[in-house]
């Protein structure tokens, strides 16, 4: 009810401000609750991002990759970087969505070494796992985690930094227990909790609660008590209570059950959601209290011989199958919160791989299923296989949300997003980087067989011993190196060369491409030397496409004999000494004549061909091409000696036409017209050369 207004208000002044409607007092007031809460939000980000680290670093402990690795059953046989799928497909662990026992004191590292000596574990150890077994292998992979920041609470079991007892890295959810009676057994899980179920239940008698447990409010996240300390239960929730313990389950259990369910919340009944956390977690602790015996020592009620003992459990059992499996589903997409990503080396991109189903999302967006923690702050860990101690943070968020506005909108603030972004930057211990080709162990290897950089140098200028079996040593560190990589490399040109079809060119902009071209080239330097080995020489001449553009010999005195590359016609661009506009000159022309070669040998017919030699001649004439004339000249000599030699021969040879006889009336022709005159032959001229040879010869 608004207050009488003045004199001052009736003659129209305006009115002074009151004290306590200052803006700044305003502004003061409203801003403090939204600093707070960012606040919080920011130390719960903090602590799964340390989280996530751990995970990382436990994924490159090498117990836990060797474990990994025996879970591979396709190591025998098998090249040293299988495929994505190949590599999935036999990976040798199952996927359970049962939780570690309550009171455990494992770290997420000891419970994913023993996950993976079981071959069975959580969703989430079979995801370290994964990651560890990729990182053995030396296939780039990474760890993603989906943060659970709704809450106000940091991951729980001191997972912050030295992980806790879930070894898949998701913190549990809000009030996840892990037995039957166990809905308060961790009273310090980060928010408050509800009291322990033996302080807070009634009697065993009084199975579900009372009149004045039936009296209060609806179920909400902080639990009423009374005076006395006893909880406050609402109707709802007290005839859920009642109903378990008539399917057969200890009272206590029950009660705590249905307070941890309420406690959850969700759109799924109270009654499932109890139900399946008993039939999950725990066993039926008694017998239902008509089973109890009486003073007297028998057993209560006139009607038990008529109805037997295990008439309730065959109802229980009946309910519990369907729902047991509903609930298995359903927990097999919520408890999935940590999973890799790998890279795809021939698409060029990551990969998210689901390890409970066995399957490769490629597009993350529409494919992947695992939405039960909300997909607002995703994060992955990556080492560039460089070890477990580097750490490289990216949020990849954007690739899991349909929608990256209403992710933004939903995560607050732009300074709290802010922060987001430089807080990944300053917990990185390294820049994320695309994954590099060669292997983790070729580069140990070169390492084993160099040794220090000292001696590196200092073999570089020593003369080379002769090994064992007659074949010389490399000269130098740069050729040792080199041949160290000769496994990684040659599959790598493998895939190249089935992939185009040509070799790498050294001054492409891809840097991929430039660093294979340059391996190619030290190659053809070494087998001009003498320092491959005959299976190298095999294994490089059985490649399709592969060329030795040095002709000298394998091995010996006359094998380390330098080529003539001026004089050699079939010299490499880099040989011959052309800077760079002339070698990507002559690439596009030896790739655009490859392209039109094989266009036209697909055309059909004749007529198809010559139409298309008509139409490349006047795209590739000079005279169409102004500022250009030099670059497209040799493929218009190369269209037009393709003409010449398919239409040229039957234009010369083509049969005179009839000329009409002299006294017919009719056209006006006469013998010496040039359609009447037969058709010579034409001589070979100077610039056609072997083109005018060749029709003679034809003739």
């Amino acid at each position: 009810m608004s207050a009488p207004r003045s004199a001052a208000d009736a003659a129209g002044a305006k009115p002074a401000p009151a004290a306590h409607a200052r803006p700044s007092a305003l502004r003061r007031r409203s801003s403090t609750p939204d600093a707070q809460a960012e606040s919080l939000q920011k130390a719960v980000l903090l602590g799964w991002l340390a989280r996530l680290r751990y995970l990382h670093s436990a994924c490159g402990h090498p117990l836990l990759q060797a474990l990994a690795l025996s879970l591979w059953t396709g190591g025998r046989g098998c090249c040293q970087e299988p495929p994505l799928q190949q590599l999935l497909e036999g990976f040798d662990m199952k996927a359970v969505c049962a939780e570690a026992p309550s009171g455990s004191a494992l770290t997420p590292l000891l419970l994913a070494c023993r996950a993976a000596q079981q071959r069975r574990g959580h969703p989430n150890e079979v995801a370290v796992c994964f990651v560890a077994l990729c990182r053995a292998l030396d296939i780039p992979a990474r760890l993603v985690l989906a943060f659970d920041a709704g809450s106000t609470s940091a991951p729980r079991h001191g997972e912050a930094a030295a992980g806790g007892a879930r070894a898949g890295g998701a913190a549990p959810r809000a009030g996840a227990v892990r037995g039957p009676a166990a809905g308060a057994a961790e009273p310090s899980a980060g928010r408050e909790r509800q009291p322990s179920p033996k302080a807070a239940a009634p009697p065993a008698g009084k199975a579900a609660a009372g009149p004045s447990a039936e009296q209060g409010h609806q179920p909400r996240a902080k639990l009423a008590t009374t005076p006395s300390g006893r909880i406050r239960l609402g109707k709802p929730l007290s005839a859920d209570v009642r109903k378990l313990v008539g399917m057969g389950f200890d009272p206590e259990a029950s009660l705590a059950a249905v307070l941890q369910s309420s406690e959850e919340g969700g759109s799924q009944d109270c009654f499932v959601r109890a139900l399946r956390l008993l039939m999950d977690y725990g066993r039926s602790l008694g017998p239902r209290p008509s089973r109890r015996e009486s003073s007297s020592g028998r057993q209560g009620g006139r009607a038990a011989p008529e109805a037997p003992a295990p008439e309730p459990r065959p109802a229980a059992s009946q309910t519990r199958e369907p729902v047991a499996a509903a609930a298995q589903q359903e927990e097999a997409q919520a408890v999935v919160s940590v999973w890799p990503e790998a890279w795809d080396c021939e698409a060029g991109r990551w990969v998210a791989v689901d390890t409970v189903s066995m399957f490769l999302a490629r597009d993350p967006v529409v494919e992947w299923i695992h939405r039960g923690t909300p997909m607002l702050w995703v994060c992955a860990a990556d080492d560039g296989l460089l070890g477990g101690e580097h750490c490289a943070l990216v949020d990849v968020t954007q690739r899991y949300s349909p929608s990256w506005h209403r992710v933004q909108e939903a995560r607050g603030s732009l300074g709290l997003q802010r922060w987001w972004e430089e807080a990944i930057v300053r917990l990185s211990s390294m820049q994320p980087v695309q994954p590099r080709r060669m292997p983790a162990a070729a580069k140990a290897g070169a390492k084993g067989q160099a040794g220090s950089q000292r001696k590196r140098r200092r073999g570089a200028d020593e003369p080379a011993p002769a090994e064992a079996g007659g074949k010389p040593r490399p000269k130098s560190a740069k050729l040792r190196a080199l041949l160290v990589k000769f496994g990684s490399k040659s599959e790598e040109l493998r895939g190249w060369l089935r992939r185009r079809g040509f070799l790498p060119w050294q001054n492409s902009r891809d840097k991929r491409e430039r660093a294979l071209a340059q391996w190619v080239q030290g190659i053809r330097e070494a087998h001009a030397g003498g320092h491959l080995s005959p299976e190298q020489v095999e294994a490089l001449e059985c490649m399709k496409g592969w060329t030795w553009q040095h002709r000298g010999g394998r091995a010996g005195g006359a094998g380390r004999q330098k080529p003539a590359a001026k004089d050699d016609a079939s010299a490499s661009d880099e040989e011959q000494g052309l800077d760079s506009h002339e070698a990507w000159l002559l690439q596009w022309l030896r790739l655009t004549m490859q392209r039109l070669a094989a266009e036209l040998m697909r055309q059909p017919s004749p007529a198809a061909r010559r139409a298309r030699l008509r139409q490349w001649q006047l795209s590739y004439h000079p005279d169409k091409n102004p500022g250009r004339g030099n670059e497209v000249m040799p493929i218009f000599c190369w269209v037009q000696s393709c003409w010449n030699q398919e239409f040229r021969s039957a234009e010369l040879w083509e049969p005179p036409a009839e000329a009409p006889c002299p006294g017919s009336g009719g056209a006006g022709e006469t013998a010496s017209s040039p359609a009447a005159a037969p058709l010579r032959p034409a001589l070979p001229s100077s610039d056609e050369g072997g083109v005018g040879r060749g029709v003679a010869a034809a003739a």
